[in-house]
């Protein structure tokens, strides 16, 4: 496929350098930016070593103390780079016009680059709190028909991972982040399955009131061009089942591994990125803490209690971040007691660059120092993450994103393509550095 012309190769250079790239995608979300990362993920697999046990020969007396004698234990993470693209196409007739012109290309390219990029960055901050299936939600089961063309989101705040136009993928018993085939709970006999033949185009989608979550697909039924879908199938983007960062909730499951999700119902895997213990022989080791806030008296005494289990461990936790609508109650919490105070915190950087982005923060005081609280918009709601931030690396390969620089002419279609992409990966080097906090039911 032919290039653009030297004219208007560099309208996409000139639009988004890579300075302003990194600027747009940090801005508003805190945990995309507040991640530590590393620009040298150039090979095939990192292995992420981290400590499991400490030497036992201690004690007052030298016999058991020798006896007792152990050498500090250690295992590791294998970790290997996800790709996320965004694509864009601007129309021919635009191109052609702009060869004598070439200020007519801008708007519609920077109309086109700026929702391409607005989507990779709404798809990544989805993908880091999640567990690296790429589930984006659940049918619900109350009403549903597969006879008609029209289903609703288990939890209707998801909506906002959805949009007109979108290509849907679903399936049974798997949220992408197990085998299929894996038995189901339940003794039923059920196993995981894997994506469902066919797919769905997305036509209207109810983003309010008593309907907020309904989604309209353009085709005549649901199971007209989709075998076998049900009641509480998984729902995920065209193209994504399994293939996405591993998130927080992979490294940190709201259950403990070897277990089952309470949120999904599904078995959380006990064999975890190559490591070579199961991750249930020292749940909080290898997957962080879990603390069932729900009867603790308000969000700030959830988080008094993850934080001095954290720190009975050796944490200093520094980092708390859970949803807008969380936050906002923790708010209400703290100015009711009179003790409300805010901070601001710069976004980490990308390589040599240095974002201006910052993010605002109330500030509490746990055991072992201050911990600033985020509200983070793609945060679950009624589970939030305290955690020792520096434990955790977002780790890319050269760039956060990259703008690919010449449009090319797309096969069969008067067209021409640009694309956004980012190689990555999540890890982290002591998971027992955080805790997963629920707040409320069924969260």
């Amino acid at each position: 496929m032919p290039a653009l012309s030297s004219g208007t190769s560099n309208v996409g250079l000139d639009l988004w350098p890579q300075k302003d790239i990194n600027e747009y995608l940090v801005a508003e979300s805190p945990l995309l930016g507040l991640l530590k990362k590393r620009t040298d993920f150039n090979e095939d697999n990192w292995h992420i070593g981290f400590g499991t046990g400490t030497p036992q020969g201690v004690g007052p007396v030298f016999q058991f103390a020798k006896e007792g004698k152990t050498s500090s234990t250690a295992d590791q993470f294998t970790i290997r780079a996800k790709t996320l693209y965004a694509i864009f196409s601007i129309e021919g007739r635009i191109i052609r016009q702009s060869k004598k012109n070439g200020a007519l290309l801008v708007k519609p390219y920077a109309r086109e680059s700026k929702n391409s990029i607005s989507q990779w960055k709404r798809e990544m901050s989805a993908f880091l709190y999640g567990n690296g299936g790429g589930s984006i939600g659940q049918i619900d089961p109350t009403g549903f028909d597969p006879n008609s063309r029209t289903f609703r989101l288990r939890d209707p705040s998801k909506v906002r991972f959805f949009s007109r136009y979108q290509k849907l993928w679903f399936a049974t018993g798997n949220d992408g982040s197990i085998d299929p085939g894996t038995p189901l709970p339940g003794g039923g006999g059920g196993v995981a399955g894997g994506v469902n033949n066919g797919f769905v185009t997305i036509e209207e989608i109810s983003r309010s009131g008593d309907t907020r979550g309904t989604i309209v697909i353009k085709e005549p039924s649901l199971n007209s061009v989709v075998q076998g879908i049900t009641a509480n199938d998984f729902i995920f983007r065209r193209g994504v089942f399994g293939n996405v960062v591993t998130g927080i909730q992979g490294w940190i499951p709201p259950g403990k591994p070897g277990g089952i999700n309470p949120v999904t119902g599904l078995p959380i895997p006990d064999n975890f990125l190559g490591s070579r213990s199961k991750r249930s022989a020292d749940s909080d080791i290898y997957a962080g803490m879990r603390i069932d806030g729900r009867r603790a008296g308000g969000i700030f005494q959830c988080g008094m209690l993850a934080a001095t289990a954290l720190v009975d461990s050796g944490a200093k936790p520094d980092t708390w971040l859970m949803s807008t609508f969380d936050w906002n109650k923790l708010r209400v919490e703290l100015s009711a007691a009179g003790s409300l105070t805010y901070n601001t915190t710069p976004a980490a950087g990308i390589g040599k660059y240095k974002p201006g982005a910052t993010y605002k923060s109330i500030v509490i005081m746990g055991p072992a120092g201050e911990i600033d609280v985020f509200p983070d918009p793609d945060c679950p709601t009624g589970r939030s993450l305290m955690t020792q931030l520096d434990t955790w690396t977002l780790a890319l390969t050269n760039e956060l994103v990259q703008l690919v620089e010449d449009p090319m002419m797309e096969e069969n279609a008067d067209s021409w393509e640009s694309r956004f992409v980012g190689d990555h990966e999540l890890y982290n080097e002591m998971p027992a550095y955080t805790a997963t906090l629920q707040h409320a039911e069924g969260a």
